[in-house]
């Protein structure tokens, strides 16, 4: 094997380690019965696991990714949101 060769090998290694990382990590939070989520800085869920989808009444956190987390939220107990 030629040096250069070793090297690709190591960067590419090294380009998924976080993508590595992040699977792991998902499993985990994945297993957890406690509803789970991330969102970005303009409020859009980018993450959920499937105890917080099952908690809010869907099948899939396919169905609440992407959407602002504020959709979720009982008007009533938090008045000061607005559509």
């Amino acid at each position: 094997m030629k040096k250069s060769e070793s090297n690709i090998k190591e960067i590419s290694f090294q380009a998924q380690r976080p993508l590595i990382a992040e699977e792991v990590s998902n499993f985990f939070l994945d297993q957890i019965t406690d509803g789970i989520y991330a969102v970005d800085n303009s409020g859009v869920i980018r993450y959920a696991n499937p105890a917080l989808a099952h908690f809010l009444g869907y099948e899939s956190v396919e169905n609440i990714l992407g959407h602002l987390f504020f959709e979720y939220l009982d008007k009533d107990v938090f008045p000061q949101i607005k559509s």
